[in-house]
């Protein structure tokens, strides 16, 4: 199921469990609670798992009571003055070492008055709601700043019921942040915002979780120095601080040489349009994300979707979708209406932005769509950039703004990258990113230098599987091995859970060569025998 907004009756319903707050009510009505409250927030949370894995992959995302949801059949004992059941729905992302209780929660807020989303930290979290708090009171003067010039309004609470939001005009009004149980980062709609009841409520969410997640991460951090506020958060001030990441910094993030970074750039220039291939743990999606960093230099933006099976056309240009619209007489009604999909949206983003700035669409897993089917015009238009089209649904022209480019990855042992249609081939430059051991040893040299041994345990294996007839697109990637703190129990754990199934699936049935895959065997000669005894323990 796809999030395809909330309804006017998702906050009819929660009001009416706080006045009807008894188990033979709620039991009744659960067929509403499932339809307009439970299944639209699972299917949001669903999506919205996927685009925060991409910048948080340590996140837990299981859309399950107990997880990411809470529970709104809280049973509170019996008390009658507050009810048997909670009227507020709500779920959180965290960090999958910890609990939603322990942890910075990015957070989701379902009650009766309305929809809230941010950041969330309870005072169970006590260390952390300490760094965060301690943060903020070293940079007062930019987080007032923040708080007042954010491209959409936040506000602060510290009550864990987000009933009543701090008023801060003046850098003593942020001492109440040190005050109550907990503290909250959040962007709020009323019950009756017409975005509630949209699609495009997943991008307003995607756009709210993009401006805080810096601030985010900085909290959740083990470094001992915390950034500037200045450094962390986007502001749109006078005085705008522009950051630049330039080849240096890629260089130094992706390990990759000057010559093949200036190749991919003037690649992307001439046909707008490029995809990196290769077999899985290559940095495929990595390397994009840092390529697009760099190529926009501060001036533009990037985003990530991922190709799967359903997506559609209507999800990626365009398309009829149902939405429920109220009544005077109090009854509802639905409306069809044609909604821009993820790449429209992007393509007026990038063409209200101006020339100067570049626009970045990273599609990633691009051979798991039904390619042509999500495209349609789409394909005329790659390859054709300065013609229009007209669209089936909203029978308007639509071209591709000229400062978008879009960069694909693609697994080539999920799909044979030979099954991809070769009229999407003539439009992409496609790009191989191979297993590669020296930017692992250069990796490994930088970090743990005692462990450099593993790059050549790479080399190893995968010449072993091309004598064992496995060609390149199935071979071991090196992003499997870089680890900052690698050691030998970490490497038995990544070669028994992540490179032998693999290699069993490769060799199934065929023991006697599935032997030679031993962690010890294909050590032997890299190491000393001391070592080697400890891989086969």
């Amino acid at each position: 199921m796809l999030f395809s907004g909330f309804s006017p009756k998702t906050f009819n319903f929660l009001n009416s469990l706080a006045t009807n707050n008894q188990k033979e009510w709620f039991t009744s009505h659960r067929a509403d609670f499932l339809k307009y409250v439970d299944l639209p927030l699972r299917a949001l949370i669903t999506e919205l798992g996927a685009f925060l894995l991409v910048r948080c992959p340590d996140l837990e995302t299981a859309v399950k009571t107990g997880k990411t949801l809470a529970r709104i059949n809280k049973n509170v004992f019996g008390r009658t003055k507050t009810g048997v059941y909670n009227t507020n729905y709500w779920a959180a992302f965290y960090r999958k070492s910890y609990t939603k209780q322990t942890d910075l929660q990015l957070f989701l807020g379902l009650q009766p008055n309305g929809f809230y989303i941010g950041l969330y930290c309870s005072h169970r979290a006590s260390n952390l709601l300490v760094k965060l708090r301690e943060y903020i009171a070293s940079n007062k003067t930019r987080f007032l700043t923040l708080i007042q010039n954010l491209r959409f309004p936040i506000k602060v609470y510290t009550e864990e019921k987000l009933s009543q939001p701090l008023v801060i005009s003046s850098l003593a009004d942020l001492d109440l942040l040190n005050k109550g149980k907990c503290l909250a980062i959040l962007r709020s709609f009323p019950s009756d915002s017409e975005v509630l009841f949209s699609a495009n409520l997943l991008l307003t969410i995607e756009e709210t979780f993009e401006a805080l997640l810096p601030l985010y991460q900085q909290v959740i951090s083990e470094q001992t120095t915390p950034l500037e506020i200045d450094e962390v958060l986007e502001f749109h001030t006078d005085n705008e601080i522009e950051i630049t990441y330039d080849i240096e910094d890629l260089k130094q993030e992706t390990y990759l040489e000057e010559g093949f970074i200036k190749q991919i750039h003037n690649l992307l220039v001439h046909k707008k349009q490029i995809i990196f291939y290769g077999s899985s743990g290559t940095g495929k999606t990595f390397i994009a994300e840092h390529f697009a960093q760099y190529f926009i230099n501060g001036k533009g933006e990037y985003k990530i979707i991922q190709f799967h099976p359903s997506y559609s056309y209507e999800d990626f240009i365009e398309g009829i979708r149902p939405e429920t619209v109220p009544m005077e007489n109090g009854q509802s009604t639905i409306s069809y209406h044609v909604l821009d999909g993820i790449f429209k949206q992007f393509c007026q983003q990038a063409r209200n932005s101006g020339k100067d700035s570049k626009f970045v669409l990273i599609i990633d897993e691009i051979n798991r769509g039904n390619l042509t089917r999500i495209f349609g015009e789409l394909l005329y238009l790659l390859e054709y950039r300065n013609n229009t089209v007209e669209l089936p649904y909203s029978k308007k022209t639509f071209n591709i703004a000229p400062n978008l480019y879009i960069i694909g990855t693609m697994n080539t042992a999920d799909r044979s990258i030979a099954l991809v249609d070769h009229a999407l081939r003539r439009r992409f430059h496609f790009i191989p990113l191979n297993p590669d051991a020296n930017v692992l040893r250069k990796f490994l040299v930088e970090h743990v230098p005692e462990q450099a041994w593993i790059a050549d345990l790479l080399l190893k294996l995968n010449q072993q599987l091309t004598s064992h007839g496995i060609s390149r697109e199935y071979h071991i990637g090196h992003s499997h091995f870089m680890s900052r703190n690698i050691d030998f129990i970490e490497l038995k754990l990544i070669w028994e859970f992540t490179i032998l199934p693999t290699i069993e699936e490769y060799f199934y049935n065929r023991l006697d060569l599935l032997a030679k895959y031993s962690l010890a065997e294909l050590s032997r000669g890299l190491i000393d025998q001391t070592l080697l005894s400890t891989l086969r323990t």
